[in-house]
């Protein structure tokens, strides 16, 4: 019996040492990595067996943790840059009709204005807190947008492209503006949401029409997996601010402040279709919107970069 015994305990031993030992410690260090908040590591167990399978699905669990948790940073990012554009963009309303009720309480102490004028400021006042009112609507959209599903589809990319270019030709056409339309994609079906593409070219495209001289360009190309588009303009192109902070907002004035509240939409747009939206001036002056999307499910890999990347700016 006492060799038995002993027998047993040597056999538990040998099958802990070969077949035990090494995958609990991986686990073992491996939950105390996670306990520290540490998900930069990586669990590789080969034997074969339900060790292996174990150490198989912890593996596949920190990759979830982590994904969770630089989607979670990204929210954080994200909130943290609207209530920046938020800030920098209600400034400016909010100061100017604080510059009109004091010039008109300091005019009435003195009994030195006239019902002309008081009706004026009145409606400067009435005009400005329009403006707020419709940049709160904005603010309420993008709320909206964060809980907005992406439901890619097959479609036909070159009738999508002609109806688009159609409507927006008529837009064109009321600032008397040329719309150069150019779709450089030879495949007939894509894998996207419209909608979203649509949104997007809406915000880009408008933001256009207020800015471009004589000429909007607007381009589709496919680039490693990804549907890109460039939208051109003549005009004077993004102040330095912008390209240098790579926040959504720029300069001061109502035209400049929804041009913010565009690009922030489109950027929230990009990023849930599983793109990104770049920023830049052409050698001539004008605003240069470039924006990527996966095509198909957006997986939650990351939107790649090519060369030459370095002079756009991200928002």
């Amino acid at each position: 019996m006492v060799f038995s015994l002993g027998g047993i305990l040597l056999c538990g031993l040998a099958f802990y040492r070969r077949k035990l030992k090494t995958p609990i410690l991986l686990l073992s260090s491996a939950a105390e990595q996670i306990a520290c908040q540490n998900l930069d590591f990586q669990i590789s167990y080969k034997s074969g067996d339900e060790m292996e399978a174990l150490c198989t699905s912890f593996e596949q669990m920190r990759r979830t943790l982590r994904e969770n948790n630089r989607k979670l940073w990204e929210m954080v990012e994200e909130r943290r840059r609207l209530q920046s554009s938020v800030a920098h963009d209600l400034r400016n309303p909010i100061a100017i009709i604080r510059g009109y009720a004091q010039y008109l309480q300091m005019q009435l102490s003195r009994d030195e204005i006239n019902r002309e004028k008081i009706d004026d400021l009145a409606d400067n006042i009435l005009e400005t807190s329009r403006r707020l009112e419709r940049y709160t609507d904005s603010l309420r959209t993008i709320g909206r947008l964060e809980e907005l599903e992406i439901r890619p589809v097959s479609l036909d990319f070159s009738e999508l492209s002609s109806d688009m270019k159609n409507d927006f030709l008529l837009l064109a056409k009321e600032k008397n503006l040329e719309l150069v339309w150019e779709n450089n994609i030879p495949e007939k079906n894509v894998i996207l949401d419209a909608q979203v593409l649509y949104r997007i070219l809406e915000n880009l495209i408008g933001n256009a029409l207020r800015f471009a001289g004589e000429r909007i360009e607007v381009m589709f190309f496919r680039e490693n997996g990804f549907l890109a588009v460039t939208v051109a303009d003549d005009g004077a192109g993004f102040p330095e601010q912008m390209l240098k902070e790579g926040e959504a907002y720029a300069g001061t004035g109502s035209d400049r402040e929804h041009m913010g509240i565009g690009l922030m939409i489109c950027r929230i747009l990009c990023r849930k279709h599983g793109g990104k939206l770049w920023l830049s001036n052409s050698g001539q002056g004008g605003g240069v919107v470039r924006v990527i999307l996966a095509e198909g499910k957006y997986s939650g890999l990351s939107a790649g970069s090519r060369t030459g990347e370095n002079t756009l700016t991200e928002i």
